[in-house]
């Protein structure tokens, strides 16, 4: 199985998993001693509440004990570890209570000196992480969402890599899972922490590193929007007032904004975008019109969702 996502150097991403992944202790289809055999037997385990937020336009996951307290507080003392389950018991407790109970895994000590750990991949095909998930070691394991993965492990305690920009997160204390139970690959007893260390840290570093120097980057001038419309010349600078076409969710929250005035803003919009390399495709054209035609930043403005920019305007 393969994921083809490209790398940050811009190779393809993607080899046979199970195949040669220098982190996994063992390869091949003997498995002896799994990792998902031996974090069944655990007692890590507890129930989730799936709580939809509007505001979210998702669901979100509220850890339970199986007797249907909140987990909340201090995690992973003593008090904590005692209400905690294996897996048995926690799959049991969410079929109990029904739809919109789920079984959810907790890292942290499992009682032999080690811990639980787990590196979190989130939306593989929108955060581009798939040069990662092909490497990572352990179980791993297809997220409630469908569109990312986890990769599960034990050994020592390292420093949570909390949420960023990088669609990458590891944990090996303070903090749960959902487990949907659907296995990519099993391996026996891994430790991720080496992975984390050697794989997740950099690539972290350089996508904070690459965003910062977006960021800093002087704008490049702007070319006056000659029109008699005033409206489109209230949308050229706004726009360039207001977003950095560098940053790909302010380009996109423009785009959106500026959809407001329909078809007639498309032009101020394509020009402000211009002011970034990142979203051109005049590359590309040499090469492959009939691709590049795809690549064109505003190939899906007619779909595009109206929010509002009048507030800018006001601004």
């Amino acid at each position: 199985m393969t994921y083809e996502s490209p790398r940050p150097d811009g190779r393809d991403g993607g080899f046979e998993r199970g195949l040669g992944n220098p982190f996994n202790s063992q390869n091949g289809p003997e498995i002896q001693g799994s990792t998902l055999a031996a974090m069944k037997a655990k007692r890590r385990w507890l129930i989730a509440q799936l709580v939809w937020k509007p505001e979210k336009s998702k669901f979100d996951k509220v850890p339970h004990y199986v007797d249907g307290a909140k987990r909340f507080g201090k995690l992973d003392t003593p008090e904590d570890h005692k209400r905690l389950v294996n897996y048995d018991e926690a799959e049991a407790a969410a079929r109990a209570r029904g739809n919109g109970w789920i079984t959810g895994v907790a890292t942290g000590p499992v009682g032999d000196g080690s811990n639980l750990q787990c590196v979190d991949f989130d939306d593989v095909a929108e955060t581009g992480v798939g040069h990662l998930v092909d490497r990572a070691p352990g179980l791993l394991v297809k997220s409630q969402s469908g569109k990312g993965y986890h990769a599960y492990g034990f050994g020592p305690d390292f420093r949570t890599c909390a949420p960023d920009t990088s669609g990458t997160e590891a944990y090996a204390h303070g903090h749960f899972m959902a487990f949907t139970g659907n296995v990519v690959h099993d391996a026996p007893l891994t430790d991720v922490a080496p992975f984390v260390a050697t794989e997740i840290v950099p690539y972290r570093a350089m996508v904070k590193e690459r965003r910062e120097k977006a960021k800093a980057k002087p704008r490049q001038p702007i070319t006056p929007f000659e029109t008699d419309d005033d409206t489109l010349v209230d949308i050229h600078s706004a726009l360039n007032g207001h977003f950095d076409a560098n940053d790909r969710q302010e380009w996109i929250d423009a785009i959106h904004a500026a959809k407001t005035y329909g078809e007639a803003a498309r032009e101020p919009v394509r020009r402000w975008s211009a002011t970034s390399g990142k979203h051109t495709c005049q590359s590309a054209c040499k090469r492959d019109p009939l691709s590049a035609r795809k690549r064109d930043p505003l190939s899906g403005w007619r779909s595009v969702d109206v929010t509002g920019f009048l507030a800018l305007r006001a601004a």
